[in-house]
């Protein structure tokens, strides 16, 4: 499991750490879904920045666990969660 550490260590550089949920189940010995918190206070610009920048490895973190989920960070809004979670804005044309 030392691709699990090398994760976990990545996540505690980024300010961030792996929690648990009642409903998080175990599939070939991985936590389904990840569940992350944040470790240090940022805004949500700072937390979408980091996310952004890293963005190659929290995708292989969906590839590798299934999903990610993100707890206790400071989406506010429907607007923050798209733009946090990456969805693209619709284009009108």
């Amino acid at each position: 499991m030392d691709a699990v550490k090398s994760d976990m260590d990545t996540l505690t550089q980024l300010g961030i750490e792996e929690t648990t949920i009642p409903e998080q189940r175990q599939y070939y010995s991985l936590p389904f879904p990840l569940v992350i918190k944040p470790t240090e206070h940022k805004t949500i610009e700072q937390w979408y920045s980091t996310v952004q920048k890293n963005s190659t490895f929290f995708q292989q973190l969906v590839r590798k666990y299934g999903a990610v989920l993100f707890k206790g960070f400071p989406v506010t809004s429907p607007e923050c969660f798209d733009r946090f979670s990456g969805k693209p804005k619709p284009r009108i044309i």
